[in-house]
């Protein structure tokens, strides 16, 4: 399973129109994940403690993100196209 239906159906994402329609999507996507662990794992709790370590991971590499991204925008403005000034929100 692919964990880019996850990432993208963020509901903190800036200018989100339907906030409580991404939340769904992404709860969806989630029990599916949790679905897949638990028939991969054959436990319930190996397979909570799985997802758990998989969303920590996707935190740090969300708060990376955010700390490149800032780090790239500040130190190199003349560099950045409009497309990436779209990404980081500028």
């Amino acid at each position: 399973m692919r964990l880019s239906a996850i990432i993208i159906f963020n509901s903190e994402r800036p200018n989100i129109q339907q906030p409580e329609l991404i939340k769904l999507q992404q709860y969806i996507y989630m029990h599916l994940l949790k679905r897949y662990f638990y028939m991969r794992y054959q436990s319930e709790s190996e397979a909570k403690v799985r997802l758990l370590r998989l969303m920590d991971s996707l935190h740090k590499i969300r708060l990376l993100s955010d700390i490149h991204a800032t780090n790239y925008y500040v130190h190199r403005p003349t560099h950045v196209g409009p497309i990436l000034q779209e990404v980081f929100n500028r």
